[in-house]
């Protein structure tokens, strides 16, 4: 997850945002959302945007995944998806990010 972040504060002066989905969470609730908090504390993480979902299953089929977690998709700005990715390094997520950004 932080090179995910490294890589999202490279490109946001290009306009690329992240989308951040926790789906280890068995309840939304306060000690759940303070639980995700003091992990992204513990990792100096500092995310703009995120959506708790407890629904695992409803996310994944929103998003039509079936390839397991974590998962990053890639989306250019016309909300096209353009790779769907398994567990990633920091290299893989710039390629990748460095892509979405060309295709605009």
């Amino acid at each position: 997850m932080p090179d995910l972040v490294q890589v999202e504060q490279e490109a946001q002066a290009k306009g690329a945002r992240v989308l951040y989905v926790s789906m280890d969470l068995a309840s939304e609730s306060i000690e759940t959302e303070a639980k995700l908090v003091e992990f992204l504390d513990k990792k100096d993480i500092s995310i703009h945007s995120k959506l708790v979902d407890a629904e695992t299953d409803a996310v994944l089929d929103a998003f039509n995944i079936s390839s397991g977690l974590p998962t990053t998709l890639v989306y250019n700005s016309q909300g096209q998806l353009l790779e769907s990715l398994g567990p990633s390094d920091l290299e893989q997520f710039r390629a990748s990010m460095n892509r979405a950004l060309s295709a605009n």
